[in-house]
């Protein structure tokens, strides 16, 4: 049930902007501009790294798959990291699409992140594969060349790299557990 004061408010302004049409909190929410939607995490994710499908299946099946453990949390948060994800969507993308609100998890993506930022000038920390370069790369510091790819570029691992979620095994279950993840959407 909708509060009164809620449809008054509603009545007399919406963000700000005076308005007679709103009578409830389902009109508000249909009026609402664009930027008070809030962005499902995995959504989020791919604005900065491009659509799920077009990711490493290796990835895929580490957030969608298998149980979190040191290696797939290093492996995706690498990912995340090295194709420029900030910590805090990177960490609510990998708790939602493993399904596991892990406190754990949590804190390992976030303590990866801040151990890579504090190593500026340091090298090789890791491995990722660049959505941007389609290629293996090498995460460096800050103060680092950026953009090292992994010799030799045609190397094994860049032979057996599979993409999108019908490479992974199990399309169905990763393709439902997006979809699920996509319709968690909500209105702020």
């Amino acid at each position: 049930m909708i509060s009164r004061f809620f449809q008054t408010t509603c009545i007399n302004t919406v963000h700000g902007v005076p308005s007679q049409s709103i009578h409830t909190a389902a009109d508000a929410a249909a009026t609402a501009p664009q930027s008070s939607l809030i962005m499902d995490p995995l959504s989020a994710v791919e604005n900065n790294s491009g659509d799920v499908e077009s990711w490493p299946s290796s990835i895929i099946i580490d957030l969608f798959v298998t149980k979190p453990c040191t290696l797939s949390v290093i492996h995706v948060t690498a990912f995340m990291y090295g194709n420029n994800i900030p910590v805090e969507k990177a960490v609510d993308c990998f708790v939602e699409c493993v399904g596991i609100d892990s406190y754990y998890l949590s804190c390992a993506v976030k303590d990866l992140y801040t151990t890579w930022d504090k190593l500026p000038s340091k090298t090789h920390l890791a491995q990722y594969f660049s959505m941007t370069f389609k290629c293996r790369m090498w995460m460096n510091g800050k103060f680092a060349a950026q953009n090292e790819a992994v010799w030799p570029k045609r190397s094994v691992m860049d032979a057996i790299v599979a993409f999108g979620t019908e490479n992974s095994g199990c399309p169905l279950l990763i393709n439902t557990t997006v979809r699920h993840i996509r319709s968690s959407t909500s209105i702020v």
